[in-house]
């Protein structure tokens, strides 16, 4: 995510159960910043997430980043979370 919005947007996955937080480096001493400057929140949801649901709060942003998309078309493959 854009850096002057992560908590906006991990509020928001919040209200639909999601539980994590920005990604740390290995070391712990920092965060993680992608090659484009982005954070990454590292987010957690229950496995009975309704999808339609989870679409339509990810479609309310923007700065949520692709990954998100090509891993929850991951999980709907393998059907797990």
């Amino acid at each position: 995510v854009m850096p002057f919005a992560w908590q906006l947007v991990k509020q928001k996955l919040e209200t639909i159960g999601a539980i994590g937080g920005l990604r740390q480096t290995a070391s712990g001493d920092g965060l993680v910043v992608t090659s484009h400057g982005s954070l990454v929140l590292d987010m957690n949801f229950d496995s009975q997430l309704d999808s339609t649901q989870f679409g339509i709060t990810y479609l309310e942003f923007p700065t949520v980043l692709s990954a998100v998309r090509s891993h929850v078309m991951h999980l709907r493959t393998v059907g797990k979370y």
